[in-house]
């Protein structure tokens, strides 16, 4: 919390702002001239690491195409990053930092979950600066009390426990009169995923019995792998953290029953080695899941992969949520284009506008044609590299592309993507 004196300058500073309409830009979209700082925060050491070099270019690459798109137009764009290792306390540390000392106005990021509530709840919403994050996907964000400034390009987990049973359908043949088992760890993860599974599944004509609940942390699961598979279900899902599946998984195979060619799993189950993680070969073999972090299918999608591939500066390929990050970075942009204004409370009033019907629609290959329709007044509806994003209320996508992968082996590899939209 800043000192009362402090709070009281920037009243009136914000004031005189108002006032003269030079600080950060006039309301007319077709005259404002402004210098748009985004605050970029990364983990580029720590456990998300392997995520935070292909994050950074891609944000790097957003910043210089929307650089390019404002080009005489008396709009400046910059990017300031920051390293929060991983680290919740670094990050609100960091985020701070760059819209004190650095002038950030827009952030994207944090990347884990808990790093967005920490950075929203104490940092970006106290300061009313809008947070992008491309990659936290815990459904409770949508919850969260922001007063309308926290967003993500990322898709919920909500929307994937949808992707995750449209995939379970489209492996079918078909939900209708389908039996689909549920196994899920008996927490708020747990429990909202596989509530969302089952219901989905029914409205798409299957049948669900309630989700098998177990506590990950007991050795066996003996009694609820009998009942996971009793009847011989056409389908299994199970909602789980490696650790909690590597006990279930030894008492489904001890069945004689399971057939893992039918089991559907969520994104914390893609493993590059199931067996390091205690989970054997066959417990998985021929299972499907679902992955966030895709790029989209479209042209929008195959143009950012080009970007991405053509740029010689390192890393050379993508990590995951790239395209998400590249998104985020660019709605900040086309926010503050859209509002005239470089002022947090002016871009966060933008963003749901931009991203979503009505209005023309510009790719990331077509920013400048959008900053012009902006600036004539005119609404555009961008679609982004990783998808439609068509932000909601409560600042989520609200369409969004998965990947697809399959187990051999004991190795999740990407072997397709699914669609999906609410």
């Amino acid at each position: 919390m800043r000192r009362l004196g402090q709070a009281t300058a920037a009243a009136a500073s914000l004031a005189l702002c108002a006032a003269l309409a030079s600080c950060g830009g006039g309301s007319d979209p077709g005259t404002a001239s402004f210098d748009l700082t985004i605050g970029n925060l990364v983990p580029l050491r720590g456990a998300l690491a392997g995520y935070g070099p292909a994050g950074r270019k891609a944000v790097t690459l957003a910043i210089r195409e929307a650089d390019r798109a404002a080009a005489g137009t008396g709009v400046g764009v910059r990017v300031r990053n920051a390293d929060t290792e991983t680290s919740d306390l670094i990050a609100e540390v960091l985020a701070r930092k760059l819209i004190e000392d650095h002038g950030a106005s827009c952030l994207v990021g944090d990347w884990s979950a808990n790093g967005t509530f920490g950075v929203a709840g104490n940092v970006a919403i106290p300061e009313d600066v809008p947070l992008i994050s491309p990659a936290s996907s815990s459904a409770e964000l949508t919850e969260i009390d922001d007063r309308g400034l926290v967003f993500r390009t990322a898709p919920s987990d909500d929307l994937q426990a949808i992707a995750l049973a449209r995939l379970a359908a489209r492996s079918l043949g078909g939900a209708r009169g389908r039996a689909l088992t549920i196994g899920a760890r008996d927490d708020l993860y747990g429990r909202r995923f596989s509530q969302l599974v089952a219901r989905e599944w029914r409205r798409l004509g299957g049948r669900a019995a309630p989700p098998v609940r177990y506590d990950p942390g007991r050795l066996h699961h003996r009694v609820e792998a009998r009942r996971l598979t009793a009847g011989s279900p056409d389908a299994y899902v199970i909602v789980d953290f490696p650790d909690g599946f590597s006990r279930l998984a030894p008492d489904l195979l001890a069945t004689g029953r399971f057939d893992p060619a039918r089991l559907f799993l969520p994104d914390v189950l893609a493993l590059d080695d199931s067996t390091a993680q205690g989970i054997t070969a066959a417990a998985v073999q021929g299972a499907r899941g679902t992955l966030p972090g895709a790029v989209w299918h479209g042209p929008e999608g195959r143009w950012f992969d080009r970007l991405f591939g053509d740029d010689l500066s390192p890393p050379h390929r993508q990590a995951g949520f790239d395209a998400q990050a590249f998104d985020a970075a660019t709605l900040c942009f086309l926010g503050a284009v859209a509002a005239g204004s470089d002022a947090g409370g002016a871009i966060k009033g933008s963003l749901r506008e931009v991203s979503g019907p009505p209005g023309a629609r510009f790719g990331p290959a077509q920013l400048g044609e959008a900053v012009r329709a902006l600036r004539a007044g005119r609404e555009i509806d961008y679609q982004g590299a990783s998808g439609p994003i068509d932000l909601d209320a409560a600042g989520d996508p609200t369409a969004a592309e998965f990947g697809v992968y399959t187990y051999r082996g004991g190795r999740a590899r990407t072997t397709g993507s699914i669609a999906v939209r609410r």
